[in-house]
């Protein structure tokens, strides 16, 4: 019987793990799918609130008037002129006590729905907000639905 060598036991080794390697490598090509995590989740978005609302506005908290809002601003809809009641959790109005060219971004459905919060909004974010409205009629349309994956 011929005597191994040091390099003859690891041309051997390398050559058993190439083969493992190719013949273990089918059965693993089955398994590479996405697990449920890669998935794409259907959740609306910040994007998909906005454009189903018929009133959007930023308002602000009246000072010494807890829970009460005056409209800043109309994204979309008729103007507003009585305070909207909401409630305003404390960080909310820590950061607009902080930041006073920001607003809570506020919408309904109508003008007999009820006001909802739909986001925090500073002097950077209120110009994506009125962009996803202005451009929200062309998402829907086709070839619009693939614009709305670039923006």
């Amino acid at each position: 019987m011929k005597k191994l060598t040091r390099t003859t036991v690891k041309r051997v080794f390398v050559v058993a793990l190439i083969t493992l390697i190719f013949t273990a490598l089918p059965y693993q090509v089955a398994r590479l799918q996405a697990c449920t995590i890669c998935i794409p989740y259907p959740e609306r978005t910040l994007a998909d609130r906005l454009l189903e609302k018929d009133e959007i506005i930023l308002a602000r908290e009246i000072d010494h008037s807890p829970y009460l809002f005056t409209p800043v601003d109309v994204i979309r809809g008729p103007a507003v002129s009585e305070p909207i009641k909401l409630f305003c959790d404390s960080s909310t109005r820590r950061k607009l006590q902080y930041h006073p060219d920001s607003a809570v971004v506020v919408a309904r459905d109508g003008s007999a729905g009820e006001w909802q919060t739909i986001t925090f909004a500073d002097r950077a974010y209120q110009p994506f907000i009125r962009a996803i409205v202005q451009h929200g009629v062309e998402w829907g349309e086709r070839p619009g639905a693939l614009q709305r994956l670039h923006f």
